[in-house]
């Protein structure tokens, strides 16, 4: 008897007290209107539209909590869609569906593009030229529409004639996919004839070993002589300084280099480059001291890399030639970072900002 006593009273607690889920998915789809071959976007019902929040897992690494489920695939393959709906109660319902991304046009899952760009007038012919490209660019060129072109995302054009110009930037990437933005610049005057055309051209920034790491012999080469030379280091230290200037680094790793030169005309000229500065363990760099310490594998891989430390907050991936190509600015748990998109080789990886590892890229 009392046991039946019991299972009554559990019954009318249950039922009078406990909370039932009030939200529900009911039905989970592509919309087929808006999406492509490999731009997803979903539809879905619910029991109830008094839903608190929802979660998205697109199966690629990227999540939203979105209301309104949508996803940029790059690369073919099959991925699991599932979607977690929370009511005012705190009850969770989940839904899932595959997802089948299969595109011919391998150019169509490249992420490449230009992000902006912009002009900005500085006398009556004199023009800049700037923009954001992708992190998968390789080249980016701008045409400027008086058969003249610069490769590089920022530059500034002189044109010798009035008249309306189009001018175009092409960012490509590895695969020779591209995309391209246009302007039609209108020049208001002719090329002042009577003004010194400057042609002086920086062609390259080394540096000579001295038999310690740390110093160099900075030196700057250029296509004509030039009479003043002025050196940045990493954003802050800037001096006045010669063609072949010695110069100690405080610590290893990453360094941006800049340097400006002027001729006896007042030409100018300006470049800037970022080098890996490594050193023997026995140096006092903190790259040295750490520079294995948070591991990442497998190395070499075919394009994912896992980290084994699960507490990094940011990491970013450099080629060879210092230039940033993939990155991670707030890890939010990812394990991983995917790097299928570039073309095989050598990468270093920046952990935190302080922490470099050397990555192998084989497909």
């Amino acid at each position: 008897m009392k046991q039946l006593v019991l299972v009554f009273s559990l019954f009318l607690y249950v039922h009078l007290f406990a909370q039932p889920c009030l939200v529900r998915f009911t039905s989970l789809s592509e919309n087929q209107t808006y999406s492509t071959c490999n731009y997803k976007e979903f539809k879905y019902t619910l029991s109830d539209p008094n839903y608190k929040g929802f979660q998205w897992f697109y199966g690629d690494g990227n999540t939203c909590n979105c209301n309104k489920p949508k996803n940029f695939y790059v690369k073919n393959d099959s991925f699991k869609l599932m979607g977690i709906v929370t009511d005012s109660n705190g009850c969770k319902d989940t839904i899932a569906m595959s997802v089948i991304v299969n595109c011919a046009n391998p150019c169509t899952l490249s992420p490449i593009g230009v992000h902006s760009a912009d002009t900005l007038s500085y006398a009556c012919n004199e023009v800049e030229f700037s923009a954001r490209v992708s992190d998968n660019t390789k080249t980016a060129t701008w045409f400027f529409g008086d058969k003249d072109s610069v490769v590089d995302v920022f530059a500034v054009h002189t044109y010798r004639k009035k008249g309306i110009y189009k001018a175009y930037i092409i960012a490509k990437d590895s695969q020779n996919c591209a995309d391209t933005v246009r302007f039609d610049i209108q020049i208001l005057c002719d090329e002042d004839t009577s003004k010194v055309k400057c042609s002086l051209k920086i062609l390259n920034i080394d540096s000579i070993a001295t038999g310690k790491c740390l110093d160099k012999k900075l030196r700057v080469s250029a296509n004509d002589l030039f009479a003043e030379t002025n050196w940045q280091i990493n954003d802050g230290l800037k001096f006045k300084g010669v063609a072949v200037q010695d110069f100690k680094f405080l610590d290893s790793g990453w360094q941006k280099i800049c340097v400006w030169i002027v001729d006896s005309n007042l030409c100018k000229d300006s470049l800037c480059v970022n080098w890996y500065l490594k050193c023997p363990s026995k140096s006092v760099g903190i790259f040295d001291h750490g520079f294995y310490e948070k591991k990442m594998f497998p190395n070499p891989s075919n394009g994912i890399f896992y980290f084994e430390d699960k507490e990094i907050k940011t990491a970013r991936v450099f080629n060879v030639m210092g230039i940033e190509v993939a990155a991670i600015v707030e890890k939010n748990d990812r394990v991983s970072i995917d790097l299928q998109h570039l073309p095989n080789g050598i990468y270093f990886c920046l952990i935190d900002g302080k922490t470099a590892y050397k990555l192998i890229l084989q497909k």
